[in-house]
């Protein structure tokens, strides 16, 4: 008896673990798809946010392959204006725009195919939270740490005390994030919102190449 019994649940409990295995949705399409409001009319999609918000960032960490054969170099190689990856050598040349608003841009030398790897667009990687500290409403984040205010301050000096010559970028430390690269990829309202107001300090949301110290000439391109 005893014997049956216990075979009995070795034989049932693999098989609800399979069923909750296989009825366990595998992404944010298929939730979505199963929900109803009928359903439960408090329901307000958090689950399926939530699980498309993980999505999002297991997609952040799959980092595009170097497409050249050699090794990418060191940042201080890389922010050599006169060595390999400079203005000159990348086949680029950095003058003033046309139209006087819009300050210096980027023009090319010579023939570039289209889809070609021109340069690098280097610059301080920023998490969100330091992105949003630095550019955009500080609503719903938390105020910025003795450390934070410590470099926001020292960014602000950095930057209001260039001049145009120098690089100044254009509206100074109130850029607006007009020299941001951002690293992640295309998201949903939801993730968005959540993104916007993250106190998240792990996720490396941009480049901001706005100190022109710190940056590569491709802080000059305008298609971010």
């Amino acid at each position: 008896m005893n014997t049956r019994a216990s075979s009995k649940r070795g034989a049932i409990e693999p098989a609800k673990r399979q069923a909750s295995k296989r009825a366990r949705p595998a992404s944010w399409e298929e939730v979505r798809a199963n929900q109803t409001s009928s359903d439960d009319d408090s329901d307000d999609g958090s689950g399926a946010d939530e699980l498309e918000l993980r999505l999002f960032l297991a997609k952040t960490m799959r980092a595009d392959l170097w497409p050249l054969s050699q090794t990418p170099p060191a940042r201080s190689v890389a922010l050599d204006r006169a060595g390999p990856w400079g203005a000159a050598a990348s086949g680029v040349v950095i003058q003033d725009c046309e139209e006087s608003a819009k300050g210096k841009g980027v023009f090319v030398t010579r023939p570039i195919g289209s889809g070609s790897f021109v340069g690098l667009y280097v610059g301080e990687v920023c998490t969100q939270r330091m992105r949003n500290l630095r550019h955009y409403d500080r609503q719903g984040l938390h105020a910025p740490t003795v450390y934070e205010q410590r470099d926001l301050d020292a960014r602000m000096a950095r930057l209001d005390s260039l001049s145009a010559d120098q690089g100044k970028p254009a509206g100074g430390s109130h850029n607006g994030g007009a020299y941001v690269f951002s690293l992640l990829p295309e998201a949903s309202e939801a993730v968005e919102k959540h993104l916007e107001t993250a106190a998240n300090d792990e996720l490396l949301s941009c480049i901001d190449a706005e100190d022109p110290s710190r940056s590569s000439w491709g802080r000059y391109t305008d298609d971010h």
